[in-house]
């Protein structure tokens, strides 16, 4: 019997095609304290209890945490638009006591932050800040400025005036030569003698929205008000 001939091999299969490639993991949930993305929300409710560990009042809007009660209240305005703190002297309002005392000085003309350098005064602290900056720090640069050539001998701190080097060498030396005429007090700087005699007068410019209690100065008041907070 002749030999037939073979069968041809079965063509091989195909390669199959290669899967495509899988999509990043959505990690829609994010972290508002550090950043942190997570997948789930069940996820991001455990991350964030170690946040809110320490800060036990917790926005019931964004589930950010907060130490204090009062913090928590001021924090939901920014959710609600509410501005419960009134100007007395024109409609504006604020979210929270800090933003009305900053702004009460606009009406009161009262400038509570003083160059302990040169004595201008300056109603609120960033403006004393670039002041300082400005005016009394850094080296001096070809924009015109006056250049720093009077040293402190104590600590070689340098100035622009003989005044200014004066007004510095009373930190070292505790001379205090702005006596209180009132009561014999004596300060080692104007601006303090200034501030310090608002205490013999009867003028309260700055009273307590909450009890109506009057106080000389923009600090006095921030002070009393902690005593609001803390019975929240």
């Amino acid at each position: 019997m002749d030999d037939a001939p073979l069968p041809a091999p079965p063509a091989p299969a195909p390669a199959p095609a290669p899967a495509p490639p899988a999509a990043a993991p959505r990690v829609p949930f994010h972290c508002s304290e550090c950043g942190k993305s997570f997948r789930y929300r069940s996820d991001l409710r455990r991350h964030f209890a170690r946040h809110t560990a320490l800060k036990p009042h917790a926005c019931p809007r964004c589930g950010k945490g907060f130490k204090h009660s009062f913090n928590l209240a001021n924090h939901l305005r920014s959710h609600t638009g509410e501005r419960p703190y009134r100007c007395s002297a024109c409609p504006k309002g604020f979210r929270d006591s800090t933003g009305l005392l900053h702004h009460q000085v606009v009406h009161t003309g009262e400038k509570p932050y003083c160059c302990l350098v040169c004595e201008l005064r300056f109603s609120s602290r960033s403006s004393l800040g670039r002041h300082l900056k400005r005016q009394h720090r850094g080296p001096a640069s070809g924009s015109g400025r006056s250049k720093k050539i009077f040293g402190c001998s104590e600590c070689e701190k340098l100035f622009r005036s003989p005044r200014d080097l004066e007004r510095h060498v009373l930190v070292h030396t505790g001379e205090k030569p702005f006596p209180c005429l009132e009561c014999g007090k004596f300060f080692r700087h104007e601006c303090y003698l200034k501030r310090h005699r608002l205490l013999h007068g009867t003028e309260r410019p700055f009273p307590c929205h909450i009890c109506g209690k009057g106080f000389i100065t923009l600090s006095n008041l921030s002070r009393h008000l902690k005593l609001h907070r803390g019975m929240d």
